[in-house]
């Protein structure tokens, strides 16, 4: 009766380990990147003198970016001339500081929440 009850709780926790192991390799792994278009010279976003990207987007966007399990690479899209086209051809994966209009809700997805001053 022993060595049955052994052989239970050793299978027991055997099986227990085989699901605890994907879920710690998947914390070890490398985050995926996620490239965020952002308009610099602006107070929501922009470079300080060191390059480090600093206002209310950033920090916005990189909690999103965090709580998804990315890692935030912000794109300096002040002079692009095509900033939603761009993102559809995925230069960007996801932008800051655009204004939703009637046109570009039907083509693009807006966070659901406002943010800024809201209409």
């Amino acid at each position: 009766m022993r060595k049955i009850f052994l052989v239970t709780v050793f299978l027991t926790c055997l099986f227990s380990l085989s699901f605890i192991t994907p879920s710690v390799q998947a914390v070890n792994k490398e985050p995926e990147e996620i490239k965020i278009g952002v308009y610099n010279n602006s107070n929501y976003a922009y470079q300080d003198e060191h390059g480090v990207w600093r206002g209310m987007d950033i920090e916005c966007m990189l909690s999103i970016a965090q709580r998804a399990g990315f890692r935030a690479i912000f794109i300096d899209s002040a002079t692009d001339p095509d900033f939603l086209g761009n993102l559809d051809k995925g230069v960007y994966d996801i932008v800051a500081d655009v204004a939703k209009t009637p046109q570009r809700g039907a083509a693009v997805r807006f966070f659901r929440y406002c943010t800024g001053r809201c209409q």
